[in-house]
């Protein structure tokens, strides 16, 4: 467990243990939001089942801890952003289906 007494904190500078990271702003060193699958659920309307299938298959990035599953914005931004269809390759498959 880390001590947080060990943390020096001056204005423009981040050190531990006296050794300078090259973090210039303290925001830089926020931890992410982790949400839950419910919380991921509500956030972009799809079921916890949909999401589940996603984690398995590869398609959703996540972070586990223990046996538990969490997900970040960035994660779901990848997510999102892998799922689009364009409408050019959607015509094409309906045209050599029809």
């Amino acid at each position: 467990m880390i001590s947080f007494s060990n943390f020096l904190v001056d204005p423009g500078v981040f050190a531990f243990a006296g050794v300078h990271h090259g973090i210039d702003n303290m925001d830089d060193f926020l931890l992410p939001k982790l949400y839950t699958y419910e919380q991921v659920s509500q956030m972009i309307d799809l079921k916890v089942s949909t999401l589940k299938w996603a984690v398995r298959t590869g398609k959703l990035p996540y972070r586990k801890y223990g046996r538990e599953i969490r997900f970040t914005e960035n994660d779901l931004l990848v997510y999102i952003n892998n799922c689009v269809v364009s409408s050019a390759s959607h015509a094409g498959s309906e045209a050599t289906n029809g």
